[in-house]
């Protein structure tokens, strides 16, 4: 008679149980075989932490047990392709454990399939125990097609047997009955699971920007980043991506609209993961799945894959499945839930041609070079370009070969590359430049871009002293008026408005602190001589464009701005000041913004007061730049000694980033530079940068690997003054 436990509960025995079978199969056996991502630095005794991994034996005689040093995961046991039921061992030490004896004496197929998450710690399979003089039959077959499903609770089939209350999601957790391994059944491929509950594409569902999925997806085990998983062992045909709804959660989607540059940096990580995931696995097709039917994971997913196909990448799907009423346990899909999510992947997996190898030969291409041929009014060119998917960026002084060009863009391997080129008064150049992907796809023809150097001449733009604008419209403020303390545009039917005041500042060298208030308007961003002194309501990290909305609705209030040491102050002089305001309206708002400000010294002085007359432009784009002839530097007004005039910093970018940014700073005169990085502690982290340094515009490309998640503040100095910024670096 068979004896096998019930199928409706674990069934756990203590280590001193009796067995009837007594051969220990160790656990480097050739004959068993592994499925999922298994850690075997120790052959002997393989561990675990992913959902979904399972072990699989043929063996015959009448009995089998396993040996496990594991005490928490649930098991589904299949004996013969028929579930036995759930198994659960007691021991954290080595134990053995029977699963079934009285069986038919002869041949016999075991698979141990794992139910539950663990993501703190692994667990050990060290053999399979069977009846004295038996042994082990070579393993059946693997199927030839495989899939990966990367996501979340609801891939990890969290809570999905939960039929009442439970004290832990552990044993009503059952992946087997999840859609990923119900898509892998209807296939018969073979299914890796690589799911974390409460993770994100960018960050988990209480806001950690550690926890994503795609920093873990190199890793051998869920809880540790210090062993990476050999993608060469095991090469998907299909990846499921299920990510967004703890991103979603953790962006305040539920309370309210997620802010545009918080959806922004989803769908970068999104394109870079796709990058990653195709670098991984050569020849893979990926189904971008939106989830529960939200319309902001529909959006921008959806986005996601037109971009990925517009940029010639025909290996990206998008699929969705909508919210099932009544179909959720603790706010989780119901096993009913999830065959019913199997059934839409499956459709779109149909129109996939999912079992054929993507054969991505296309290069690269060039979707944004600067205009050619252009004038250069400085002798560190700044070059700036984008291309149509991820890739590197060389550049030459010849038409070469990718491989052979001796140059690569200081910014490059996304969208968006930037380098500086050093040139000399006089000079004429002509650039070959040419972009490779990352699977070797390398442009057979070069982009030409072709400059001169004229440095006796300024590119001027809007916020700058010499600038311009007589052409500008002019009025008191407020622009608009007050109706009930708030302010009504007077500048409608534009997104944004840009204003400039000239002003004096007596004895400006006694000055220690200008302070400039602004009210009116949604978003804000201050410059004070061409130096940016802060933004408002404002995404941080990007450079405004006329289309950038505020972060949100402000109708009210005023902010402030303080000029000092930090941010252009350097630049004050007794005539000739230009302090600029642009204002940005916020989405949904309604068209226009209103605008009124004031400025006063530390000493209390008020160089202009609210309701004074300013220059604005709502034209209903940028204002152009303007070429000028530069003035001496005596004529340019008088600049504090030793400090160079026109230093600036820029934000960093990417931010947050992970291991690698950029640092943009300018020098208008030679000067001594050092850039350091600090991090969450106030501790010195890095010394990026130190030395001489010509005039001009200066990226700064920091690799922090190795460094901590955190904040950090890059500091950089010149000629006595100082400029921070922050950067966020996530892993």
């Amino acid at each position: 008679m068979k004896r096998l436990f019930p199928a409706a509960a674990a069934w756990t025995l203590t280590a001193s149980v009796a067995l009837t079978a007594s051969v220990l199969v160790p656990a480097d056996d050739p004959n068993i075989q592994y499925t999922g991502r298994w850690d075997f630095s120790n052959p002997a005794a393989p561990s675990h932490s992913w959902p979904g991994v399972s072990v699989t034996a043929r063996f015959e005689g009448t009995s089998v047990g396993v040996r496990l040093t594991d005490n928490f995961t649930y098991f589904n046991v299949f004996i013969d392709g028929e579930l036995k039921g759930v198994f659960k061992g007691t021991s954290a030490s080595a134990a053995n454990y029977q699963l079934a004896s009285g069986l038919d004496d002869g041949p016999h197929t075991l698979v141990l399939f794992k139910r539950n998450e663990t993501t703190w710690t692994r667990f050990a399979f060290n053999g399979i125990v069977l009846d004295d003089g038996k042994a082990l039959l070579p393993p059946p077959e693997r199927p030839a097609r495989r899939i990966e499903f990367i996501g979340d609770s609801f891939t990890s089939a969290e809570w999905n047997e939960l039929t009442g209350s439970a004290d832990s999601d552990a044993p009503v957790t059952n992946i087997y009955e999840g859609f990923g391994p119900i898509v892998g059944r209807h296939y018969g491929a073979e299914v890796h699971m690589t799911s974390i509950s409460g993770w994100g594409l960018v960050v988990e569902w209480q806001g950690d920007y550690t926890k994503n999925l795609p920093d873990q997806f190199n890793q051998v085990h869920t809880f540790a980043r210090n062993q990476a998983w050999d993608f060469s062992r095991w090469i998907p045909n299909v990846v499921v991506i299920g990510l967004g709804l703890n991103d979603y959660n953790a962006f305040g989607g539920y309370s309210g609209p997620v802010a545009a540059e918080d959806r922004e940096l989803y769908i970068s990580r999104y394109h870079e993961f796709i990058a990653a995931i195709r670098d991984a696995y050569p020849g893979v097709r990926i189904l971008a799945v939106a989830a529960n039917g939200l319309e902001w994971l529909k959006s921008a997913i959806g986005q996601v894959v037109e971009e990925e196909n517009a940029a010639g990448h025909g290996d990206v799907f998008y699929a969705d499945y909508p919210y099932y009423d009544g179909g959720y346990a603790n706010y989780h899909p119901t096993v009913a839930t999830h065959h019913l999510i199997a059934e839409r992947l499956i459709t779109a997996m149909d129109g996939m041609n999912p079992w054929e190898p993507y054969d991505d030969t296309k290069p690269p291409a060039f979707t944004r070079l600067p205009a050619s041929p252009f004038i250069a009014y400085s002798e560190s060119v700044p070059l700036e370009v984008e291309t149509d998917t991820y890739a590197a960026v060389r550049w030459s002084d010849s038409d070469e070969p990718f491989s052979e060009m001796e140059n690569t863009f200081a910014v490059t391997g996304g969208r968006d590359h930037s380098t500086v080129v050093p040139c000399g008064h006089g000079q004429t150049r002509t650039l070959y430049l040419r972009a490779a992907d990352p699977a070797g796809n390398a442009m057979d023809t070069s982009a030409v871009v072709r400059f001169s150097v004229d440095t006796t001449k300024a590119d001027l733009d809007w916020t700058r002293p010499g600038y311009d604008d007589s052409a500008w419209a002019a009025g008191a403020a407020p622009i608009g008026n007050r109706p009930s303390g708030s302010f009504a545009t007077a500048a409608a039917g534009v997104r944004t408005v840009y204003f400039r005041k000239a002003l004096d500042i007596p004895r400006s060298a006694s000055v220690s602190r200008l302070t400039l208030m602004v009210r009116g308007g949604d978003g804000l961003v201050a410059y004070f001589n061409g130096t940016e002194a802060g933004r408002y309501n404002f995404p941080e990290g990007e450079d405004p464009s006329y289309d950038t909305f505020a972060t949100r609705v402000q109708t009210s209030g005023y902010t402030t701005f303080r000029i000092d040491a930090s941010n252009g102050l350097s630049l004050v002089r007794d005539a000739g000041n230009v302090v600029a305001v642009e204002a940005h309206a916020a989405a949904g708002s309604g068209a226009g913004v209103s605008f009124d400000g004031q400025i006063r010294t530390d000493s209390g002085l008020f160089p202009f007061v609210w309701e004074s007359e300013w220059r604005y432009f709502d034209g209903g784009k940028r204002p152009e730049n303007q070429v000028v002839d530069k003035l001496p530097s005596a004529a340019a007004g008088r600049t504090r000694p030793g400090i160079p005039a026109g230093f600036s910093v820029r934000p960093a970018y990417p931010n947050p980033f992970n291991a690698c940014t950029v640092i943009r700073y300018s020098l208008s005169a030679e000067s001594i530079v050092r850039v350091e990085a600090r991090g969450p502690d106030g501790r010195l982290a890095a010394v990026l940068d130190e030395g001489r340094r010509d005039a001009g515009p200066h990226d700064l490309r920091w690799d922090a690997s190795g460094l901590a998640s955190g904040v950090y503040v890059i500091t950089v100095s010149a000629g006595g003054l100082s400029r921070s910024v922050k950067a966020a670096l996530v892993r």
